[in-house]
């Protein structure tokens, strides 16, 4: 699909260039989380689909929006069994697959969380948002301080902890307002567990020290 977006007009790129680029913008198959291609790439992707959800919603009166790989549909009726065949049937046409554990269906009083905001007032953090990233910074205090003690310097897996966490701190800095406290008071947390106390003398790596030769 990242091939296409590179090889259909308006581009129209070069076999060799739309396989380099991508290659580059593209880890493991996926795009990855955090690269600044990744969004723009996934929304390219997704135009035919988009168009297709877009007629269908439009035909139907409903509303269809999309984040990412968030999709939502809205009316005011209740969906029967045809529309969610029809909405199944365009996003399988189109190469995709659905997440059935992350499937909801929302009657009009029930609670409505699209892409982590509670649908109330202006939108509203989930509830229990604030108290997993709370803990999720203390399990990378503890991460961290086991790395520094060990020597470690950079371990792969625990810059993706780090990375997928600033995310949700950011998430929440967006929702929130950046000067709410409880948004402050989780990023402070966050750069003193990732700024461990410096030592007289700590354990080193041997894969971390430079050798004369």
């Amino acid at each position: 699909m990242v091939r296409r977006v590179f090889r259909d007009p308006p581009l129209c790129f070069s076999d060799e260039l739309c396989e380099l680029l991508a290659v580059v913008c593209t880890y493991q198959g996926r795009l990855p989380m955090g690269a600044p291609t990744s969004p723009v790439l996934s929304n390219l992707v997704c135009r035919d689909l988009d168009d297709q959800l877009l007629e269908l919603a439009a035909a139907k009166f409903w509303v269809y929006t999309r984040y990412a790989d968030d999709f939502s549909f809205s009316a005011s009726r209740t969906f029967s069994a045809d529309d969610q065949y029809a909405i199944r049937a365009i996003i399988r046409e189109q190469g995709f697959e659905i997440n059935e554990d992350k499937l909801r269906l929302a009657g009009p009083t029930d609670e409505k969380i699209v892409t982590g905001i509670l649908l109330r007032g202006k939108g509203e953090l989930k509830p229990g948002f604030m108290q997993e990233i709370e803990k999720e910074v203390e399990r990378l205090a503890a991460v961290v301080e086991a790395q520094n003690y060990q020597g470690e310097l950079h371990t792969p897996w625990v810059e993706k902890m780090k990375q997928q966490l600033r995310g949700k701190i950011a998430f929440a800095g967006f929702v929130l307002g950046v000067r709410h406290p409880d948004y402050i008071r989780v990023k402070d947390a966050y750069y003193v567990a990732i700024t461990p106390p410096e030592e007289d003398f700590g354990a080193v790596s041997w894969r971390g020290f430079h050798y004369l030769h």
